[in-house]
């Protein structure tokens, strides 16, 4: 085969995603040589699972039948950058406008998936939610901040940084996919069969300078008994590392989504510090301790849903006592960039 062949032979798989005749008798020809799978795999560019499906059929006796179809986009490029073109200046159309569009101008019948993986790669939605209610640093925004900021700095001036515990809550979606041995299989050790499963995970977390001091790992959403438990707990906690009289912060919308809390932190005669959404620096001490946590789950390499717990487990136990320093001295920066009322990035 020449090498112009061998490219236009190419560049047809490519669009085909199937195996021609031509490939499969190269597959037989090199397997017939004793060439391992592996190697045809590599030489021809052909995925390891094709050649050993292919020669496990022609040993079974059964015929080779091409599959799929043309692959290639009804849409060219130029029709691409025109379809791009309409979403630019029209950032709410439809896809089913951009395809009756595309009929009628272009003259080009294609699905709506067509024109969607068109797009796939044309960042568009962003126009679309990126229309902001209210401006972040508007006068009145920046003259609230400077209050919360106010009253968080005489408030910390008084105390043993230690008092202050900050707390939040959030809730994560990990896709957790899981290989499953084909037994049938005896060419290959993995079939490309696979489970996928999404765990939702709801976590409570307080912490002060000096560390995370609690933290729960949920799998049900966090009502308000949950809520409550975990904050009794937590001053239990306190009280055997001698904070006494601590003060929680956590966020405003706490309080509003878990409407009986405000009652029993009275009743407990608890001190806490709502923080405003527009005052949200206040809690980045807290906010970068789940962001290293999720890093860390992230990266780590688990292969089963055992070793994923574990996971989470250390996601909090590689903060460090150094790690809250930093991040608290970090939330004063952000404390006197608005006591001088200057714009937050």
């Amino acid at each position: 085969m020449s090498a112009t062949n061998e490219n236009t032979e190419k560049l047809k798989r490519k669009y085909r995603g199937r195996t021609s005749e031509s490939e499969m008798e190269l597959i037989l020809l090199h397997h017939s040589r004793g060439i391992s799978n592996t190697y045809i795999s590599k030489i021809l560019q052909i995925p390891r699972s094709t050649v050993v499906t292919n020669i496990k059929r022609m040993k079974e006796g059964k015929p080779f039948l091409p599959q799929g179809g043309d692959r290639r986009s009804l849409l060219n490029d130029e029709n691409k950058k025109t379809l791009h073109g309409w979403v630019e200046k029209d950032p709410t159309i439809t896809l089913k406008e951009l395809q009756q569009k595309t009929l009628e101008l272009l003259g080009v019948k294609c699905s709506l998936s067509t024109i969607k993986r068109s797009l796939k790669t044309f960042d568009y939605t962003i126009k679309v939610i990126s229309t902001k209610p209210q401006q972040i640093d508007s006068s009145s925004i920046i003259d609230d901040r400077f209050v919360s900021a106010d009253l968080f700095k005489k408030m910390s001036a008084n105390l043993d940084i230690k008092q202050f515990i900050f707390m939040d809550l959030m809730q994560y979606s990990i896709e957790l996919v899981i290989n499953k041995r084909d037994e049938a299989n005896t060419e290959s050790t993995y079939s490309s069969k696979s489970d996928i499963k999404i765990r939702h995970i709801f976590i409570l977390a307080g912490m002060n300078k000096c560390g995370i001091i609690s933290y729960k790992i949920y799998e049900d959403p966090i009502d308000m008994e949950i809520f409550q438990n975990f904050l009794m707990e937590l001053k239990r906690e306190l009280l055997q590392t001698d904070i006494c009289d601590p003060i929680f912060i956590f966020n405003d919308a706490i309080s509003q989504k878990y409407h009986g809390i405000t009652k029993m932190v009275e009743d407990e005669k608890m001190k806490v510090f709502y923080v405003p959404q527009h005052s949200w620096y206040i809690l980045h001490p807290i906010e970068q301790c789940f962001i290293k946590w999720r890093k860390y789950v992230q990266r780590d390499r688990v292969q089963n849903e055992g070793q994923l717990n574990q996971s989470m487990e250390n996601g909090f136990v590689i903060i460090t006592e150094q790690d809250c320093k930093e991040y608290y001295n970090e939330m004063l920066k952000y404390l006197d960039k608005t006591l001088n009322k200057e714009i937050i990035d």
